[in-house]
């Protein structure tokens, strides 16, 4: 399967990243671009976004780049660090790709003003298992 085929059949049953209402920028091999507008539901008792949403647009991200490659693939470790604060109507932006080690990836958050908000390294395991139509 294509890419594009991939992350739509992931999407179909993804209950949460449709809650999120991602818009998918870009995805090939091993990279996706996802963007996501921060809305009042996504914000904590500060008014800030709940840590988990940035953490969530990266997880999204990360899984449809991995899973692009072809095989279904698994996060099985992953950590975030969250470097500026973000608040409704900020527009995140997601950029997951491979890195050196073709199991391991990194995702970049950035807002609107292109500075960066969180960033998560991410390790996954594939599967045997190819995605069929």
């Amino acid at each position: 399967m294509a890419p594009k085929q991939i992350i739509a059949k992931m999407l179909n049953n993804d209950l949460f990243s449709k809650w999120l209402n991602l818009k998918i920028v870009l995805i090939k091999s091993g990279e996706c671009k996802l963007e996501l507008l921060i809305s009042k539901n996504m914000t904590n008792g500060f008014k800030i976004a709940h840590g988990g949403i940035s953490y969530s647009l990266g997880d999204s991200c990360l899984a449809f780049a991995a899973n692009a490659k072809g095989y279904i693939a698994l996060t099985k470790k992953s950590s975030v660090k969250y470097i500026k604060q973000v608040k409704e109507g900020d527009q995140l932006k997601a950029h997951a790709f491979e890195m050196e080690d073709s199991s391991k990836f990194k995702v970049n958050i950035t807002n609107q003003y292109d500075e960066k908000v969180a960033e998560i390294i991410g390790l996954v395991h594939y599967t045997s298992t190819k995605w069929i139509s």
